[in-house]
């Protein structure tokens, strides 16, 4: 089993660090992550390449990371909202995905393959929400991953409770795992 982390917050031992944390130790399996505030994948350009060609022409960690999701089991958002929405370094690395879109429908050559992945939207937050946005934006980018199978978790109001000790997300967590590794073995 494959798990691909896309992780926007810049905590290492955050809330959502915590959340990932509890995923990656019952989980198990081959993780590979890639965190977004390393800025190590560049925002989009609108330059038009992908217009142009199949892929993005900005040669960075993307390329990584599309490599991994295509031959992934889970993918997994990983976010702090921030004002109702994703982290900016999410986003701003995740704008790359036009290429997806573009690979997709004008060269008609898909950058992943098909083939059925499950998706986790992890979300953290001090408030008590809303979370729409995030979610709905965490769906749309999934979705051009070509992930439609999505479950999400929110751990609320870290500021009084932090992710660790959130029982009822880690409890929700922990199911959502017992269902991936039954539908492995099925």
């Amino acid at each position: 089993m494959k798990t691909v982390i896309i992780n926007g917050s810049p905590r290492k031992n955050g809330d959502t660090a915590a959340l990932l944390n509890h995923y990656k130790k019952e989980m198990g399996g081959t993780i590979v992550s890639f965190d977004t505030h390393a800025g190590r994948i560049a925002s989009c350009l609108a330059c038009g390449g992908c217009d142009k060609q199949a892929g993005c022409v900005i040669q960075d960690d993307l390329q990584s990371l599309l490599k991994a999701v295509d031959t992934a089991d889970v993918v997994i958002l990983a976010s702090p909202v921030h004002f109702t929405e994703l982290s900016g370094t999410l986003l701003s690395a995740l704008s790359r995905l036009q290429c997806l879109w573009a690979a997709n429908n004008k060269h008609r050559q898909p950058l992943i393959t098909d083939k059925r992945r499950q998706g986790i939207i992890l979300l953290t937050a001090g408030s008590n929400g809303p979370f729409d946005k995030a979610m709905h934006t965490a769906t749309v980018l999934l979705h051009q991953m070509g992930i439609d199978a999505i479950q999400t978790i929110i751990s609320r109001q870290t500021d009084v409770l932090p992710a660790a000790h959130d029982t009822m997300a880690l409890g929700n967590l922990s199911k959502i795992i017992e269902g991936i590794k039954k539908d492995a073995v099925d």
